[in-house]
């Protein structure tokens, strides 16, 4: 088992049966914390895919020191890769907040 997947919804056995699905989950979350500018300094565990985007502990702090910003998630699954970007639209990361 993937020591990054720590919620229960994380995992189902179609994630633990899937290389795939484990993949996509682990680019999800360096995606989102490349995001928060803090990589792979913070704890993968912070940030929760399934069943939708949370964000816990010192991710959600970062979250919060920027302002709050709106995150879209971008993802492509490939055949030998899955790719993930986290992003805001330009403006978003000052000024506008989401509850």
């Amino acid at each position: 088992m993937l020591a990054f997947y720590t919620h229960t919804h994380e995992r189902t056995p179609q994630v633990l049966a899937s290389a795939e699905a484990q993949t996509r989950l682990w680019a999800i979350k360096e995606a989102v914390l490349k995001f928060l500018g803090i990589g792979l300094g913070c704890d993968p565990r912070s940030v929760r895919v399934l069943p939708y985007l949370r964000l816990e502990g010192s991710a959600l702090l970062r979250w919060k020191e920027l302002g709050r910003p709106p995150l879209s998630l971008w993802e492509k699954t490939l055949p030998d890769s899955v790719i993930a970007v986290a992003y805001s639209e330009p403006g978003d990361l000052h000024g506008k907040s989401q509850e």
